[in-house]
């Protein structure tokens, strides 16, 4: 069985290691160890001298009390690094150190002030937080017709901008989309992210040539990205660009390979190539990475259709559709597949 001594010894080097990298929960748990090895007391039990046979008491004796003292203040300090103030408090209650005291003091002061906020936001209401990205796209999931989307009493911010341009893409409404982010581009005029957004409209209006001249650019300013190449492979793919596409895929791969669309894209190339077996496991490895990735359920369904595989095609685009029902890629994929299965009752039935 391991020591008191070994034990304490092992969790101080773990805490330290871990209080080095900020890993305030799991130093918590260590400390929890580290405080359990508590103080004893040392005592005889009633003894006689054997010179004299007279019975005594030895002095009870305290065993490291300034080590265990630094035990309860890490522990403390790691709930005060987690905004636990009040624990942070209680832990210190009866330490007297100077460095403990202080600590037990300051937590109590911050709990304090952590209830005054607290009842500020109860009395006035929540803040406002137009920045909230995710906050928007929450909002935005929620708005699936433009009678609701019209509905929206939004303030004027310009936050406001970027969410309707965004919905409106989703809405399908592109030409909308497009004149948004054209807008928001006279304010932020070196956003790469409004780039992809006019590139992504652009796309679904089927204007490739501008989606490359787009794409290039970002390319060019940001020579690592993967997010949305995958869209960028797709205008290569439509126009046939072997040396581009290849290109590309090799870019994306040297990049990060474990990316949904690096794995897209390297399907797409196989593709082009004519390896569609090869083209399917990279379709695949995407959805292993990301199960809802929509353009790799679809793109899988059109290899499979090159492969003659049409049940295997159609529980691709099935597995589209059940993510989004607006992909209209899908639906056409799946229309093609059962018109070649020849079930034309069910392909009536399904339209």
């Amino acid at each position: 069985m391991n020591s008191k001594e070994t034990c304490r010894s092992e969790l101080r080097i773990a805490l330290r290691q871990l209080s080095d990298r900020c890993l305030y929960s799991a130093s918590k748990w260590f400390q929890r160890g580290s405080s359990s090895i508590r103080r004893r007391f040392r005592t005889n039990d009633i003894t006689s001298s054997p010179a004299t046979g007279m019975s005594y008491v030895s002095t009870p004796v305290l065993e490291e009390d300034e080590v265990i003292d630094g035990d309860f203040y890490l522990l403390a300090k790691s709930y005060f690094d987690c905004r636990e103030y009040k624990r942070a408090a209680h832990v210190l209650r009866d330490q007297n150190a100077k460095k403990s005291v202080f600590l037990r003091c300051y937590a109590l002061y911050l709990a304090g002030e952590k209830r005054k906020e607290e009842e500020m936001i109860e009395l006035e209401g929540p803040p406002c937080y137009p920045w909230n990205w995710t906050a928007w796209s929450e909002l935005q999931s929620i708005c699936t017709t433009i009678e609701m989307l019209s509905s929206l009493n939004l303030s004027n911010h310009w936050m406001k901008d970027f969410f309707l341009a965004s919905a409106y893409q989703e809405l399908r409404m592109h030409n909308e989309s497009l004149a948004k982010y054209e807008y928001l581009q006279g304010t932020f005029s070196f956003s790469n992210y409004i780039q992809a957004q006019i590139a992504k409209a652009q796309y679904c209006l089927r204007e490739f040539d501008q989606v490359e001249v787009i794409f290039e650019e970002l390319l060019r300013n940001d020579p690592y990205r993967v997010e949305d190449m995958d869209m960028y492979s797709n205008v290569l793919y439509a126009k046939e660009c072997f040396s581009a596409l290849s290109y590309l895929a090799h870019r994306v791969f040297m990049t990060d390979k474990y990316r949904p669309e690096s794995c897209c894209i390297i399907g797409n190339y196989y593709s082009l190539k004519g390896q569609h077996e090869k083209s399917v496991m990279y379709f695949r490895r995407a959805l292993k990475l990301d199960k809802k990735y929509l353009s790799a359920w679809t793109l899988m369904g059109h290899e499979y259709v090159e492969m003659k595989n049409t049940p295997a095609a159609v529980d691709a685009y099935r597995r589209a559709v059940d993510i989004n029902p607006c992909d209209y890629r899908a639906w056409y994929g799946l229309g093609q597949a059962y018109e070649m299965m020849g079930d034309a009752l069910l392909c009536t039935t399904l339209f």
